[in-house]
Formats: structure tokens, C-alpha cells, sequence
């Protein structure tokens, strides 16, 4: 999407990850709405922030646990349509989680709680494996040659499946 040919790109990459931080705190805004939503009222931005809503105590902190690991999965997907090049597939995602370390901090100080850290960690290792694994098998697709053969041709001559149709009627 925003790859372009140039291979140092300062512009594109701080829109790649502008594009992909917004996503990622789309996304776990809206998970967390609809998981929380008939346990919890309302549902702010502490379950996002704040270090201490995700402990594993309590259902509520389970399912909070459980939405930032769906979120890191649905982000994947989004470094995958985004970035596609499997290299830069780590980059971002620890980009992703530096990101959101440095605004938990902001929000609510330094994270003391082990599974919050255990829950980001585990949520970065399955955003980086998914989305490089999606982006090895999207570059190892094969590449049709038979569109580009008679992509050029005149609209005038007949292309060899035309050919091939009249001969057989």
C-alpha cells in the first residue's frame, strides 16, 4: 500500500507506523468495547492504559488479557497489507508495543505487574510470527504470467483462448 520504490523512505515509514499504531488502538478500542462492555460501565481508557486492569485475577482483567491478544492478531494482518515485506514484519510490531509501553507510562507509570508484561510480550512475539508468516506466503505466491502475455495485445487480433474457442467450434 504505501510501499514505494525507494527503499529509505523517512515520509512513508512514519506513515506506515502512524497508520498502524492508530489501527491497533482502533482496534482494541473496539474489541474492548464489546468484550467489556456488559461486565463493565463504562468502559474507558484505563482497560488500554492502565497497567493495573490487566490482571489475571478477575474475569474482567482475563478478558482484557485476552482482547490485547486478539488485537495483536488483528493488527498482523493490518503490517501485512500495510508494510508488506516480511523483513520489516519485527520492526513494526516491536515499533507497535514500544509505542504503547511509552503511553502506558505516560498514563499510568511504569507497568509492575507481571502479567502485564507477560500479556505484551506474548502479544508482540504473535504479531511479528503472523505477520511475517502471512507476508512469506503472500511473497512466495505465484506470479501469473499469462495476464502479462496478452496484456499488449491488439483488441483487433484474437488471443490464443479466442483462437483456440473458434477452432473447437
Amino acid at each position: 500500500m504505501f510501499y514505494g520504490a525507494q527503499a529509505w523512505d523517512p515520509v512513508v515509514i512514519i506513515a506506515q507506523i502512524v497508520t498502524i499504531q492508530c489501527l491497533f488502538y482502533l482496534s482494541i478500542s473496539v474489541i474492548d468495547y464489546f468484550a467489556l462492555s456488559q461486565m463493565v460501565k463504562p468502559v474507558t481508557l484505563d482497560y488500554i492504559f492502565d497497567w493495573r486492569t490487566l490482571a489475571l485475577k478477575n474475569m474482567t482483567g482475563a478478558l482484557t488479557a485476552m482482547t490485547h491478544l486478539l488485537t495483536a492478531a488483528l493488527t498482523s494482518i493490518y503490517i501485512v497489507h500495510i508494510v508488506e515485506r516480511s523483513k520489516k514484519c519485527l520492526d513494526f510490531s516491536a515499533t507497535v508495543y514500544i509505542l504503547h509501553l511509552l503511553f502506558c507510562c505516560v498514563y499510568a507509570g511504569i507497568p509492575h505487574n507481571v502479567e502485564w508484561w507477560a500479556t505484551n510480550s506474548l502479544g508482540l512475539g504473535l504479531m511479528a510470527l503472523l505477520s511475517e508468516w502471512m507476508c512469506i506466503r503472500r511473497e512466495m505466491q505465484e506470479i501469473p504470467l499469462s495476464t502479462f502475455r496478452y496484456r499488449n495485445a491488439s483488441p483487433l487480433q484474437p488471443t490464443r483462448l479466442q483462437q483456440i474457442t473458434t477452432l473447437s467450434s
